[in-house]
């Protein structure tokens, strides 16, 4: 039996030619019948070209050569791995000053391949060079056999001290099952994982121990002693919390996803981590364990936070050829009593529309993850369909869900003055109503997703308290996906997105004019007018609906990092019937659109044609400008 150290995947052994080259330089008579060999023979009838002393060789008085490979044709990932590290084949556009230096380069070429060899358990390896030819281009040649692949035949774990606790993962999670070959990676990354698993099973301070390999040359088989030096048993302690400024420590102790007692597990780090840069109210939060455990034997957890601004303004425009501009400011408090409260008032004004909001949301309403949200808006809108002045009154209790999103559940006034263009007719409204919503969004970026999907569901039943409305229930469904397909710069991003609203209990009529559904304009249908996307009537004004139907693709380019272009399709409508019954085909409108990351977001402009234009209703193209992509 043989005792062999593991191999390890790097190579460190290459023979430096820097230092060859210079002996070479001051002392010439190193080697004089080699510069003999390459120097270039001249007649005496015939000068010789004259060139500066001090001027570099050319490539063509350089030792050029090729690179061969033998002995490796039914092993192409070797002579591959090989390529990957030997100098000769990387070298081969600057080739060495002579033919002397290229043999050197090409012996320690053989070392490498031997090493490559057996680091993907080739232990029996061996390999050797050759320079042929005497003037140039030479001809390398690497000739290696790899012999027999060794296996790892059993393994085991030595722990100090010897632990009873410590239960190593089974051959499978290691990656040594079925026998694999005795490559080096593999088996230094099993190492790796023993001592995680010690980690994740209380041993805070483990590490791994000096690790042996025995080499059987008959059976060509391995066996692997892991060793793993365990350390004490690791209990946490109470959480010392250092630079959280204006938060307040019992809001921020709550949060904490352990009590002092509990074993040592590096993912509970983690989630501390986590729910501290989770409340936004700190830029970085660093947790790690204190260097001396507590009075009781228990080691307490350090936790180092960089308070970030708690007070935000944001200022914003957006224009299109439907709506005009709009604009749009917002203050923002994210710890407004020092708990993660956060308060956010919001204006916003265009040529149709006035808007004041405010919310305040108290984070731990009852458990954590839960958030009670109020808010209130007072608005007067000139839509196409109609006008409108009033205030809505609401309150929700949000729960997020672990790994899906948020659920909703609340409760709605509004009181509202509405005028139907179509009709004239002008009357108070007031609806009461209780939304139950779910929401998933499980895309990497907000503002700007490439990858992932996300979905809203809300079921709203609404009861009439003031004006001649009637009860009804309204159902909305909408999500949108995201693909970046795989090409070699990724830069190509596929979207789609669709929205399902319906109505029941209702008739048309008895519906304000304000809670009916429209389609079109640059959040919905883009080529359309706002709200146009669907019935209309005699003087081409919007009705509204009863349900709606859209859908969207955009195919997303970047052509420079903060520069992108897009293609769009969109399409759908309203209807007046309680469900999307086909009654009138969808209305299609299409066009491109240029994109700009800005540190805001992606600054969008959007030109959107009718497919479909209607005579007096459909202008012959839209305009969209505003912040943030159309979904």
């Amino acid at each position: 039996m043989l005792r062999l150290p593991i191999i390890s995947a790097p190579m460190r052994h290459i023979f430096p030619p820097l230092l060859l080259t210079l002996l070479w330089a001051l002392c010439p008579a190193l080697a004089p019948d080699a510069r003999a060999a390459d120097a270039p023979q001249s007649s005496a009838s015939q000068p010789a070209a004259t060139q500066p002393a001090d001027a570099p060789p050319t490539v063509s008085q350089r030792a050029a050569y090729s690179v061969a490979f033998d002995g490796l044709d039914k092993h192409g990932d070797l002579e591959k791995l090989i390529g990957q590290v030997a100098q000769t084949v990387l070298k081969q556009e600057k080739p060495p000053l002579s033919r002397f230096l290229l043999a050197r380069m090409a012996d320690g070429d053989a070392e490498l391949a031997v090493q490559a060899m057996r680091s993907r358990g080739y232990l029996d390896a061996r390999a050797e060079a050759a320079v042929s030819g005497e003037a140039p281009p030479f001809v390398v040649t690497l000739k290696a056999a790899p012999g027999p692949l060794y296996h790892i035949a059993q393994w085991r774990v030595q722990t100090t001290p010897p632990g009873d606790e410590f239960t190593p993962p089974d051959a499978f999670s290691l990656g040594l099952d079925q026998a694999p070959a005795g490559e080096s990676a593999r088996i230094l990354e099993a190492h790796d994982k023993l001592v995680d698993a010690a980690k994740e099973q209380g041993y805070a301070y483990a590490k791994a121990g000096k690790m042996r390999v025995v080499a059987d040359p008959k059976s060509h088989a391995l066996e692997v002693i892991y060793a793993i030096d365990l350390g004490p048993l690791t209990t946490l302690g109470e959480p010392q919390l250092q630079g959280f400024g204006s938060v307040k420590e019992s809001y921020l102790l709550h949060r904490i996803p352990w009590k002092a007692g509990v074993r040592y597990a590096p993912a509970r780090l983690r989630e501390a981590r986590k729910a501290m840069v989770g409340t936004g109210l700190f830029s970085a939060a660093r947790v790690k364990l204190s260097e001396t455990p507590d009075a009781e034997g228990r080691t307490p957890v350090v936790i180092k936070l960089i308070e970030r601004k708690h007070r935000t303004w944001r200022a914003g425009a957006g224009f299109s050829t439907d709506q005009g501009v709009t604009l749009s400011g917002s203050w923002e408090h994210r710890n407004f009593r020092g708990g993660g409260e956060r308060l956010l008032t919001e204006a916003e004004l265009a040529q149709q529309t006035m808007r004041l909001a405010a919310s305040y949301d108290q984070p731990d309403f009852r458990h954590i993850g839960e958030t009670l949200r109020l808010s209130t808006e007072i608005a007067q809108e000139e839509e196409e369909g109609y006008d409108r002045t009033g205030l809505d009154i609401n309150a929700a209790v949000i729960k997020k869900l672990p790994k899906i999103g948020e659920l909703t559940l609340g409760a709605e006034y509004s009181v509202a003055r509405v005028t139907e263009i179509t009709t004239a007719k002008e009357e108070t409204y007031g609806t009461m109503s209780f939304p139950v919503g779910l929401a998933a969004d499980l895309t990497d970026d907000r503002l700007d997703a490439t990858r992932g999907w996300k979905m809203t569901l809300i079921s709203k039943p609404v009861l009439a308290t003031l004006g001649n409305g009637s009860n009804y229930w309204r159902f909305d469904l909408g999500g949108s996906a995201y693909h970046r397909v795989g090409f070699s710069d990724k830069r190509l991003v596929l979207a789609g997105r669709f929205a399902l609203g319906t109505t029941i209990g209702a008739e048309l009529a008895d519906i304000p004019a304000d809670n009916r559904l429209y389609a079109g304009g640059g959040g919905s249908v883009r080529g359309y007018g706002y709200q146009l996307a669907g019935p209309v009537d005699a003087a081409n004004n919007p009705t509204g609906g009863r349900s709606l139907l859209t859908f969207g693709f955009e195919s997303r380019y970047r052509v420079r990092p903060n520069i992108g272009v897009v293609a769009f399709v969109d399409g759908g409508r309203a209807y007046a019937a309680a469900f999307p019954d086909g009654s009138a085909d969808p209305l299609i409108g299409a066009g491109l659109g240029l994109r700009y990351a800005s540190p805001l977001g992606p600054l969008r402009l959007d030109v959107g044609v009718p497919l479909r234009q209607r005579d007096g209703v459909d202008d012959v193209f839209q305009l969209y400008m505003s912040i943030g992509q159309a979904f």
